[in-house]
């Protein structure tokens, strides 16, 4: 449920019909047939390398100098994400339910809220994330079944009007945000009771949070129509205005700032890994709140408007992704298969 929470983040804001139209239903299943695809790296990198975190890693496929150079880097990616992330669903709760409060303030508050749940331990986060997640789930059904006699299934008509080689190239983009950033989750994994259910876990978040967010797209552009849905920042907001005689909005408001906060969590719990890892302390906490802080300085100068971020989101993010949550992570596996293999294989007898 945790994984899952972090997957949907801000993800179920974004909208797909703007770029993939009518064809967005196909371009959905892409996109959780990629997530399975990278969340096999990260799978099979826990697997082989069951209670070490993910510098540990590093280090033991790229030495020690090299391992701690490339995991800083990853420990600025985690930042730029908890800050990007945290900027999105101010930026959602400004322009929809709280226009006159400013996003710096809305920042500080959430992310207090984020370090308070980071500085009680990861067993805290993933208890309250079973509770948030099933509450999250049953007003996605609700949203769902609400607006059940609008739908119109000829929205998605014509189908591959531009062939079929565009929406499963920007599946396989998709897939990639937020599907890959899961890579993120092996500095979580040393701490799993049960090592031998991280794949089924894995695997689990990725269908989870797939489904409802394809869910939303399904509704969104079904309820109301690609060039409807296409236009609107928010489409999901203006389904939730649409529920007959409900006024259930403040729901979508909770959604958004229940996976948003679970998101960053991770995020920040991973910059504070990494960092502590690296200097190798013992105690690696310490930096949550120092780092907390700097996420929010970060925030506010990444982007000069909502607009603007977005389409970094949806267009140039995912390029970046390829060769940090994709490409190092390959290398990694293919240095630990022969690693391994070298240190299993049986001595040579001399006679």
């Amino acid at each position: 449920m945790l994984i899952a929470g972090f997957f949907l983040g801000t993800s179920i804001i974004l909208n797909p019909a703007a770029k993939d139209g009518a064809d967005a239903w196909f371009t959905g299943l892409v996109a959780i047939a990629a997530g399975l695809l990278v969340t096999c790296l990260t799978v099979t990198l826990a697997v082989k390398h069951p209670g070490q975190s993910l510098v540990e890693i590093l280090i033991f496929c790229f030495g020690g100098v090299a391992g701690r150079i490339i995991g800083f880097f990853y420990f600025l990616f985690a930042m730029w994400l908890s800050s990007a992330v945290l900027l999105t669903f101010c930026n959602y709760s400004n322009s929809i339910s709280y226009p006159e409060t400013s996003i710096l303030f809305l920042s500080i508050c959430y992310m207090l809220i984020i370090a308070f749940a980071v500085k009680i331990g990861l067993e805290a986060m993933g208890r309250i994330s079973e509770v948030l997640m099933v509450l999250s789930i049953l007003i996605t059904a609700l949203a769902l079944f609400s607006v059940l006699t609008d739908f119109h299934p000829d929205a998605f008509l014509p189908m591959f009007k531009n062939g079929i080689i565009k929406p499963a190239a920007s599946g396989l983009m998709d897939g990639l945000l937020p599907f890959a950033e899961v890579f993120l989750a092996l500095n979580i994994m040393p701490n799993l009771n049960d090592k031998k259910k991280t794949s089924k876990s894995l695997y689990l978040a990725v269908l989870v949070a797939g489904g409802i967010m394809y869910l939303f797209t399904i509704r969104n552009i079904s309820v109301l129509g690609v060039s409807v849905a296409a236009r609107n920042v928010f489409p999901s907001e203006k389904v939730f205005r649409l529920m007959p005689g409900l006024d259930i909005l403040p729901l979508l408001d909770v959604n958004v700032i229940v996976f948003g906060i679970l998101k960053v969590a991770i995020a920040l719990y991973a910059q504070a890994k990494i960092l502590g890892d690296i200097f190798g302390l013992k105690e690696f906490k310490i930096n949550v709140l120092p780092l907390a802080a700097l996420d929010v300085v970060i925030s506010t100068i990444l982007s000069h408007d909502f607009i603007t971020q977005l389409y970094v989101a949806k267009n140039i993010v995912p390029l970046m992704y390829i060769p940090v949550l994709v490409v190092i992570p390959l290398n990694m596996l293919i240095i630990s298969l022969i690693k391994k293999g070298k240190s299993n294989a049986p001595a040579l007898k001399l006679e």
